[in-house]
Parts: structure tokens; C-alpha cells; sequence
């Protein structure tokens, strides 16, 4: 009985499984009692350690994109993240996007640097074209395991489209995903693997179309580029009938996954699986709290001023990056104050920033000036070590036309619609048409020059997308960053909303529930006649942001409710 427990233990592989941790190191999210709501990194370590020491052969998978977000990374290249997951015990980690953000020979200083990879640690893409760059001698296409006598393979796949947009990306090319994950099915297969395991940075999407669409294919495919939530795993049936299971481990450090497969049978089946959360119910890891300690005193150092234990802000109320789903308003709270900040800076008639540039909430409280860089993460400025460098540009107005018109492709909507200041414009996602756009309260004239605040990255895209580059343009000294801290010190408050500078017209008011709204104003801000259609609340300030007075407003019965100022 005994050797039979041994022998059907044997048979199970367990796996646990991050992606997308952007280099949250430190703890972030909502204030709770005191503390942020998520103990990132050094909570996760907990989790971790104590699933190895229950089950000493866990594998440790990282699905892609640990750099990015926070100025650890800024600093240290991608240095801290790495040296934080080799500590771990990381076994598999697939290259995503942003791991290129600071360029392939950066990348390939850090790994050398870190001395990754090692004979612990294996990186992995196999659809990477590296046309000489010696990136190509440290990761590979796929890897082979033998765990207690199962032979596990791993291939790693790395996203196509926003990685082939980075400027500094070549030599490297990036080519379809979905070719190289059959082709090297094919070799697992041949090497005679038990469990075939894509470790995958395309999306939860791009996984499904894989899982469903390769026959004799994975078995297990641990996903990351999505910042997908998946409390339980999709379950997936291919061409060949076979069972393959999907799963992907949110973002941040917010959850630690956990997953056990079962070979006793034969034929891979997945028995257990869980999300487990990383908040302030766990504890600290003190080994893990003592190294990220280091790498924010490197950061202090190299700014000269604490850049996360001074507060520098209040917000009072979150000021959400993306809008809500089902809402006619497509103006992200963020998107606003983001883009006013760019306007501001650089005196222009309008501002646009793309959507997915613009990184995490600016949560309700104190904020340091680290958690106002988490929401403008992308790009580098090796002079300031901080984000994109601000361009001032001219467009006519036919090419800002044509510009929201793209954005409005079915095939890559919402994920190019852009945030705007000092701009307002009306479409329909339905017939994704554009209907009204405005600039400054008036239509956009086809043969007006209109000077625009946009970013180093956004004018790149533009000319290798759509080969639109501006009439005249001005390189500022200014990063994105350093404008939004500029603007954010005007304010003794920060409060920022949804105002309906982009409309859907797909969906009317009526249709848009959502939590109780609420109108805010500067002194004078309303005149003469305003009505409204449903409960809100309006919020006075005064003129250094301070709130002074809430006034909740019901409609009056079935009737119109109306206010006089």
C-alpha cells in the first residue's frame, strides 16, 4: 500500500504559476486600515515558499511580462524582478512584450547581468526571429523535463502586434504565434513527452484559438498578456477530442496560481486548481521584504528623494484607467487628468494618449510620487530614468479625421481608441463610424493645423501603422511623467471623472447603469439652466481643489429635475 501511495504521488506534477507582475514589487492598490490592499511581491513569496515546502517538486512558472510598471524597474533594468524570481526558484519564464520595452540589448545586458539563463532557470519563445542578435544563445523555443519519470515539455510563445510596435525592438522580429505552437507540438510529440505545457504570452483569447484549433496538441496552457482573472480553469476540447486546460493568473502580484495534473491514468487530467489571493491576509516574506528594501533604496538613491514613503498628493476619490464596459462614456477618469496634464505642459489645442499607455488607477488617498508613475509606466527616458519624452506636434485636421477612424477598426477596437484633452468626439461602436468630432466646442476643419501633445511612442506607431507623421513636430525635454506630477501639484485635491469628452453612441443613457454618478464643479462652473435625468451628486470646490460642499439631486416623480444657478 505504501509503495502504491509513492507511485501514484509520483504521477502528479504541480505547478504554480504568475504573469503579467509588471514589477510590483512593492505593496499597492486600495488603502485598507492603514495599508495597500495587495502585498505584491513579498506576500506572494510567502505563498510560494510555503507551497514548495508542501510539495518539494512544484514547478515555478512565470508566463511572461515581469518588467514595466514601477521604477524598481526604471532603475535596475529588469535587474530587481529577475534577481526576485530567481530567488524563488523560477523554473520556466516566457519572454512577453514589455520585457523589450527598453530595447533588445538592454534586455540582453540584464540577463547576462542577472546570469540568466542558468541551470535552474529557462527562458523561453520560440517564435522570436533574431536575425544575429545574440539574444538568440540564451532563450529557446521550448524545454524538456523528467519529473519522477514524466517527460514535460514547455514551449513559450511571445505576442505579436504590440511587440513588433516597440522602436527599439530590432534586429529582433516577432513572427505568428500560432504557427510555431503547432510546429512545435510536433516536436513534443516526437520527443515523447506525457505533458505537453504552452507557456503562453498571447492572451486568453489567442490561448483558447490554440487549445481548440491544435489537434494531438497542449495539454496545459499557463497564459499571461490578458491580466485575465481566471478562477477557474477553461476547459478546452481540441480537433483530436482531448481535454486541454487554460488558465492565467490575473496581474501585479494580486494572485498566486496553483494547479496539479494527474498522469496516473495515462492521459493528463487536471485535479486540482486554485487562485490564491495575495492581499493583506498574508504575511510578508522577510527574505523577500529585505532584498525589495535594496531595490528601493536604489531607486532613493538615484532620484535623491524618497520616492514611496513621501506622500506627495491627495485624491479623494479613484481615479480609474479604463472606462466602463457597458457605458456610452468612453473617457477613462485617468485618460482625462493624463491628457489635461500633456495639454497643460505643452500649451497646445488638444492632447491624445492611446488607451493602453495609460497604466494603473490613482487610487482614493495619499499617493507617492511611485504610485503616480504607476500611471503613466511605459517607455524610458535614460536622462530622467522616468517615461515617454512629450512631442509636440502638428496635424491638419483631415489626419486627426483619419486617425480616430482607424481607431474605430473592428478589428483592433477598443484597444487604440484614444484618451483626449481640449478634444471631444462622438462614434458608434456598432457601425464603428465617427459621427462628431470637436476641438475646443468646434468641428474639426479638414484644412486647419491643430498643435497636438503626444508622446515619442504614439508618433512611432502612427508612422510604421499608418505612415502618417506630422506636418512639424517640437522634441520637448519633458516626460509624460514629469508633466503629470507638474500638473497633479496644482491641486491641494485631486478629483478626476468621466465627463463625456468620447460618446458611444451605441448606447444610449438609459441603457448605462452604473453606480450613482457624480458632477463636479469649480465655482461658476454651470450657467444659467441645467437638467438632469437621473439621481446624482454634485461636489463644489473651491479654487485650490479643496471640496467644500455635496449636494445629492433626485428627480422630482416622473418629471425632468432642474437646477438654477
Amino acid at each position: 500500500m505504501y509503495n502504491l501511495f509513492l507511485f501514484l504521488f509520483s504521477q502528479t506534477i504541480t505547478f504554480i504559476h504568475l504573469n503579467d507582475t509588471h514589477t510590483h514589487l512593492v505593496p499597492h492598490g486600495k488603502w485598507i486600515n492603514g495599508e495597500k490592499e495587495f502585498r505584491a511581491a513579498a506576500g506572494a513569496a510567502t505563498i510560494i515558499k510555503n507551497l514548495k515546502n508542501t510539495y518539494p517538486d512544484a514547478i515555478l512558472v512565470h508566463a511572461g511580462d515581469a518588467f514595466v510598471g514601477d521604477l524598481i524597474h526604471n532603475v535596475l533594468k529588469g535587474k530587481g524582478e529577475l534577481t526576485f524570481l530567481k530567488s524563488l526558484g523560477i523554473r520556466i519564464f516566457t519572454i512577453g512584450n514589455h520585457e523589450f520595452d527598453f530595447g533588445s540589448n538592454t534586455l540582453y545586458n540584464t540577463l547576462l547581468q542577472v546570469g540568466l539563463p542558468d541551470n535552474q532557470t529557462k527562458l523561453l519563445s520560440a517564435n522570436l526571429i533574431y536575425n544575429g542578435h545574440p539574444l538568440q544563445n540564451l532563450i529557446k523555443p521550448y524545454e524538456i523535463d523528467t519529473v519522477n519519470g514524466i517527460i514535460i515539455g514547455y514551449v513559450g510563445l511571445t505576442t505579436q502586434i504590440p511587440t513588433l510596435l516597440l522602436p527599439d525592438l530590432p534586429p529582433i522580429m516577432v513572427d505568428d504565434p500560432v504557427d510555431y505552437a503547432r510546429m512545435y507540438k510536433d516536436t513534443l510529440n516526437a520527443l515523447g513527452c506525457h505533458l505537453k505545457v504552452l507557456v503562453s504570452h498571447l492572451g486568453v483569447e489567442m490561448d483558447t484559438y490554440i487549445a481548440r484549433t491544435t489537434p494531438n496538441g497542449y495539454n496545459l496552457i499557463i497564459g499571461g498578456h490578458s491580466h485575465t482573472k481566471l478562477e477557474n480553469p477553461l476547459i478546452i476540447r481540441n480537433l483530436s477530442g482531448d481535454t486541454v486546460w487554460v488558465v492565467q493568473a490575473y496581474e501585479h502580484y494580486k494572485c498566486v496560481g496553483f494547479l496539479q495534473m494527474d498522469l496516473s491514468s495515462g492521459k493528463p487530467r487536471l485535479i486540482n486548481y486554485s487562485l490564491i489571493p495575495v492581499d493583506t491576509s498574508v504575511p510578508y516574506d522577510s527574505a523577500s521584504l529585505t532584498l525589495i528594501q535594496q531595490f528601493k533604496d536604489s531607486v532613493k538613491l538615484s532620484f535623491g528623494r524618497d520616492m514611496y514613503g513621501t506622500f506627495i498628493g491627495y485624491a479623494d476619490t479613484s481615479i480609474e484607467h479604463r472606462f466602463i464596459e457597458n457605458s456610452p462614456y468612453k473617457d477613462s477618469p485617468l485618460g482625462n487628468l493624463v491628457t489635461d496634464a500633456m495639454r497643460d505642459t505643452l500649451k497646445t489645442d488638444i492632447a491624445l494618449e492611446v488607451g493602453f499607455l495609460i497604466g494603473e488607477p490613482l487610487y482614493k488617498g495619499q499617493f507617492s510620487e511611485a504610485d503616480l508613475y504607476r500611471s503613466v509606466p511605459y517607455g524610458y527616458d535614460p536622462l530622467t530614468k522616468t517615461n515617454l519624452i512629450l512631442v509636440k506636434s502638428y496635424f491638419y485636421g483631415d489626419t486627426l479625421i483619419k486617425i480616430l477612424n482607424f481607431a474605430l477598426n473592428p478589428y483592433i477596437y477598443p484597444l487604440l481608441l484614444p484618451q483626449t484633452s481640449g478634444m471631444t468626439y462622438k462614434y458608434s461602436s456598432s457601425s464603428h463610424t465617427l459621427e462628431e468630432a470637436l476641438v475646443n466646442g468646434q468641428p474639426i476643419k479638414p484644412d486647419s493645423l491643430y498643435s497636438v501633445a503626444t508622446n515619442i511612442w504614439l508618433l512611432h506607431g502612427l508612422k510604421l501603422i499608418l505612415n502618417i507623421t506630422p506636418v512639424y513636430s517640437e522634441t520637448t525635454s519633458v516626460t509624460q511623467y514629469y508633466a503629470l506630477l507638474h500638473y497633479v501639484s496644482k491641486f491641494d485635491t485631486l478629483h478626476y471623472r468621466t465627463e463625456g469628452r468620447i460618446i458611444d453612441l451605441a448606447y444610449s443613457v438609459k441603457e448605462f447603469n452604473q453606480k450613482q454618478p457624480e458632477i463636479e464643479s469649480s465655482p461658476n462652473f454651470f450657467i444659467g439652466d441645467i437638467y438632469f435625468n437621473y439621481p446624482f451628486n454634485i461636489n463644489i470646490f473651491d479654487i485650490t481643489g479643496r471640496k467644500i460642499k455635496t449636494k445629492e439631486l433626485k428627480r422630482n416623480g416622473n418629471s425632468k429635475g432642474k437646477l438654477l444657478f
